[in-house]
């Protein structure tokens, strides 16, 4: 990562500016065209500045990208630790709650970080690798919280699988209008907690009991001594009364 100078000089000031003006024109431009379109070239003049003040501070486009990445993470750290881990004994419906608007929110902010993170399984160097340990890492504090004594091997394959999960949906967020956006969120929150729920229920869901349900879940989660609720807030009150196969017909 390019290191600024601490000193606050008017010129140290305007070259602080300059770099950030690149970055952000960069992780502009990574969200519009796309990482491999966009070439240094294309960054600086978007950004307005000359290609020799660019390679003043970045000798080529993996530096660029590398610079994007490293100070997107670090501001998702500033981000991240305080919002999704604030409460410990969130249950995980309010745990998911909490943690999909401030993704939204920062994605929103960072959208070019998603389009490195979504190329980096198949471009030679992956600048996107060490974000995407850091959100790995912070899903499987979560899961671990919640499912005591929780193999290794199991938590970061979980927290690997909601990682995914998040940087498709959110890369689908990024870019659509504020009608579809909505959607996708509320979509994630299905998708989010039926796979937890369905991996680790509640020590009284019933799934424990029947053994008739093909999906079997790893272990129970931590109940926060909390009554269980709906995983599906939408079918709610279905799920209160049962199919209709259970009551009849009607008429």
């Amino acid at each position: 990562m390019v290191e600024l100078p601490t000193r606050t000089s008017p010129r140290q000031a305007r070259s602080a500016k300059s770099l950030d003006l690149i970055l952000d024109t960069a992780e502009r431009l990574f969200h519009e065209r796309g990482v491999v379109e966009t070439s240094t070239v294309d960054v600086a003049a978007a950004a307005g500045v000359s290609v020799g003040r660019l390679y003043y501070w970045f000798p080529d486009k993996d530096a660029v990208t590398n610079a994007v990445m490293q100070r997107a993470e670090q501001r998702m750290r500033e981000f991240f630790d305080g919002v999704v881990l604030a409460d410990e004994r969130s249950s995980t419906p309010e745990l998911i709650d909490r943690m999909i608007p401030a993704a939204a929110d920062f994605f929103r902010s960072h959208p070019g970080s998603l389009a490195v993170l979504m190329r980096g399984p198949v471009d030679p160097v992956d600048h996107g690798r060490s974000m995407c340990e850091y959100m790995e890492s912070l899903a499987g504090r979560l899961v671990e919280a919640r499912v005591p004594d929780l193999p290794t091997d199991e938590r970061d394959l979980v927290a690997r699988t909601i990682t995914r999960i998040v940087v498709g949906m959110m890369t689908e967020y990024v870019h659509a209008d504020e009608a579809a956006a909505a959607l996708v969120l509320a979509e994630l929150r299905y998708v989010l907690a039926a796979y937890l729920h369905s991996r680790y229920p509640g020590r009284r869901a019933a799934v424990w009991r029947d053994d008739d349900h093909t999906i079997r879940p790893s272990r129970p989660a931590l109940g926060f001594d909390r009554a269980p609720r709906p995983v599906y807030p939408a079918l709610g009150a279905y799920e209160a009364l049962g199919t209709p196969a259970d009551h009849g017909s009607g008429g």
